[in-house]
């Protein structure tokens, strides 16, 4: 027979936890490639700097519309690109990591515990930005 035990703190058992939190969802205008920037240029180069003034427009028109809270802790992400067949789904993930930084909807990319590139139905040049706090500790 087991021992009784006193019913423990909220969030103190793993199973306790909620299974789901809500994403955060944006879409914006698709990052360029990584392979796109100058060495020497980096974040400078023509290129990004048209792409970062598109998706500030896209985030300001977002950001009007409804509240975006920032994210301070550890995060999860799911970056949804529209499918090109010439670009590496990978080059397009530090710029756009970089940009959720710069524009506040995350302390620290450094903070981030799953990432999840995927192609999707989006209308050419987008991407589908989802995050959400992290929970997952134990894993």
């Amino acid at each position: 027979m087991s021992e009784y035990r006193e019913p423990s703190e909220p969030f103190d058992e793993p199973d306790t936890y909620p299974q789901e939190l809500p994403w955060l969802s944006l879409e914006l205008p698709a990052p360029p490639s990584v392979n796109r920037f100058m060495r020497k240029l980096g974040n400078k180069t023509p290129v990004v700097q048209r792409w970062i003034r598109q998706a500030d427009m896209a985030f300001t028109m977002e950001r009007a519309r409804r509240p975006l809270p920032k994210i301070v802790m550890a995060y999860e992400a799911e970056f949804i690109f529209a499918r090109r067949s010439n670009s590496d789904l990978d080059n397009r993930c530090k710029p756009l990591m970089d940009y959720l930084q710069r524009i506040g909807l995350i302390e620290n990319d450094r903070l981030c515990e799953k990432l999840v590139l995927s192609w999707g139905a989006l209308p050419q040049g987008r991407v589908l930005v989802r995050l959400r706090p992290w929970l997952n500790s134990a894993a």
